[in-house]
């Protein structure tokens, strides 16, 4: 009976973390998504004298038709590559213009796990046909604010010159939520795509396989001696 009880204390619970940690990933995360919107709203499609490229329209806080995405303030254009016209997008047709009719924001709000290190990454570039050269936004994500630049200067629809910017940040809850806003605050702001995110972490590591094996063992060592004990009971009747 000792030896019953001592294998179950042993086995049991690391069955059920075993469980949990499946059950926990099984039930899934609301993951990033349409990091380079290529997702939402398809028309209209027109020609942006403001943009200098084809578009699919201006689009103005709250609004939560690109999927993932919120504009939460101000106003933004996606960008289309059609043709031989349109911006260049770092990544498949589309881009933002973070400046609609005025600075914008856009935001996501995603699952993270306590704790862990994410890394973000993102493209960047400019409204480049009119405007201050210089364009600007602040990013934001748990404890970590910072604005970027990017010089316009010479770029045009097929040499947008985009730049990948990373960080990194330890996600604080459940959820975190990651921002880009315009500082240039006009019709001609910094142009975003191909945004990444990243764990570079885990806190419910993967058993190693010397574990599977011994939690195999020790349920086999279990079910013998359940199956003893039943036999032993029966005798005693």
């Amino acid at each position: 009976m000792s030896t019953f009880r001592d294998i179950s204390k042993s086995v049991l619970p690391l069955a059920l973390a075993m469980s949990t940690a499946c059950l926990t990933d099984a039930a899934g995360a609301v993951p990033f998504q349409n990091g380079s919107f290529e997702l939402g709203p398809t028309t209209p499609v027109n020609f942006c004298a403001a943009c200098g490229a084809p578009y699919i329209g201006t689009f103005f806080a709250p609004y939560t038709g690109i999927p993932g995405w919120t504009v939460t303030a101000g106003s933004i254009d996606i960008i289309f590559l059609t043709g031989t016209a349109g911006w260049s997008a770092s990544d498949g047709l589309r881009s933002i213009d973070l400046d609609g009719l005025s600075g914008g924001t856009m935001a996501q709000t995603f699952d993270t796990v306590p704790g862990s290190t994410y890394t973000i990454a993102f493209d960047l570039a400019a409204n480049f046909y009119a405007g201050d050269l210089i364009k600007s936004v602040l990013v934001t994500a748990p404890n970590f604010s910072q604005t970027y630049t990017f010089n316009s200067a010479g770029r045009t629809a097929l040499n947008m010159g985009w730049i990948t910017e990373t960080f990194q940040f330890v996600a604080t809850g459940t959820s975190s939520t990651l921002s880009f806003d315009s500082q240039t605050n006009s019709a001609f702001g910094a142009a975003l795509d191909n945004v990444r995110v990243s764990a570079d972490d885990t806190t419910a590591p993967v058993p190693e396989p010397e574990t599977y094996a011994l939690m195999i063992a020790a349920l086999g060592a279990l079910g013998f001696m359940a199956r003893r004990r039943k036999r032993t009971d029966r005798h005693r009747e």
